[in-house]
C-alpha cells in the first residue's frame, strides 16, 4: 500500500512538473468547469447539487466534489450503514497519506482528500486529483471499510 501511493505521488509529481512548463497554474474553475472536467474524463451521472458541489459516481460508488470559497478542492465519499471503530480509522490514517478519514455525524464511515489551489492548479492537475482518489484510495477504502465493518 505504502508503495502504491509513493509511486502515485511520484506519477503526480512528474506529471504536475510537465504541465506546469505547458499550462498556467493560476487558474480559478468555478463548479461548472469542474463539471465539464468530470464529465470529459468519462465519470457518470454527473450532478450540480449547488455552487459548491458536483455528486458523480464511479462503480456504483458516489463521490462528492466540493469547490471551497478559496479555490481548493475537497473529494469526499463515506459508507452509509458502515460501523468501524474508532481504531479503524486511527489505523487507516497512520497508514495513508493524502487522505483522512473519520466517523462523520451519522456514525458513517468517511473519507477525504483536498488539494490546495493557493500555488495553483490546471485541468490536468484537477483531472489527476480526482482520478487518484475514485481509482486508488476510494476502493481501497470500500475494502478496508468491508473488512472491518461491526454492522453485520
Amino acid at each position: 500500500m505504502k508503495t502504491m501511493v509513493l509511486g502515485v505521488v511520484v506519477a503526480l509529481a512528474l506529471a504536475s512538473a510537465g504541465a506546469a512548463q505547458t499550462d498556467c497554474l493560476f487558474k480559478e474553475y468555478d463548479i461548472n468547469d469542474l463539471a465539464t472536467i468530470l464529465q470529459g474524463e468519462g465519470y457518470g451521472s454527473i450532478e450540480v447539487l449547488d455552487e459548491g458541489r458536483i455528486k458523480f459516481k464511479v462503480e456504483g460508488l458516489p463521490y462528492l466534489l466540493l469547490l471551497m470559497d478559496d479555490g481548493d478542492l475537497q473529494m469526499f465519499c463515506g459508507f452509509a450503514g458502515a460501523r468501524l471503530a474508532f481504531e479503524d480509522i486511527n489505523e487507516w490514517n497512520q497508514k495513508t497519506r493524502l487522505n483522512k478519514a473519520y466517523i462523520d455525524e451519522e456514525q458513517d464511515p468517511v473519507m477525504t482528500a483536498d488539494l490546495l489551489a493557493n500555488a495553483g492548479i490546471n485541468q490536468e492537475i484537477v483531472e489527476q486529483f480526482v482520478g487518484l482518489f475514485v481509482h486508488s484510495f476510494g476502493p481501497e477504502f470500500r475494502r478496508f471499510v468491508n473488512e472491518r465493518n461491526r454492522a453485520r
